[in-house]
């Protein structure tokens, strides 16, 4: 299944208890990344000279974590649109156009919907 392709509410709701161990990893690379770029960032701005500047190879290594678990994620039919707090995206179907089901992790269920061009501010209760 690709993060094209429509899927049911139901059928998103039921890929929940596989999504959220999937999306709680994501965020923790994500913030562990985050706190790896900092100081990686200082390593860098701190060289003087126009030589390269050495990357740490833990940066690598949870860059390539990061891009795994984007994978995994995307695989189950959805789209990631926040790596912070694990805002997941599901192309759906609703009276004849495309629009997404939204679930954030740490909900239970998928509750909420929105048009394409709305985002997250555009939410509205699914029926």
């Amino acid at each position: 299944m690709d993060s094209e392709t429509p899927i049911s509410l139901h059928d998103a709701n039921r890929i929940l208890p596989e999504l959220r161990g999937k999306v709680g990893k994501l965020v923790r690379i994500y913030k562990k990344l985050k706190k790896i770029s900092v100081y990686q960032k200082d390593a860098l701005d701190s060289v003087k000279t126009t030589g390269s500047a050495p990357v740490h190879p833990v940066y690598f290594r949870f860059l390539e974590n990061l891009h795994s678990s984007l994978q995994d994620v995307t695989t189950l039919g959805c789209e990631v649109k926040d790596l912070e707090t694990g805002l997941i995206d599901f192309p759906s179907l609703r009276e004849g156009r495309i629009v997404y089901l939204c679930w954030r992790l740490g909900e239970d269920r998928i509750g909420h919907w929105h048009e394409v061009e709305a985002g997250f501010a555009g939410r509205k209760p699914v029926d």
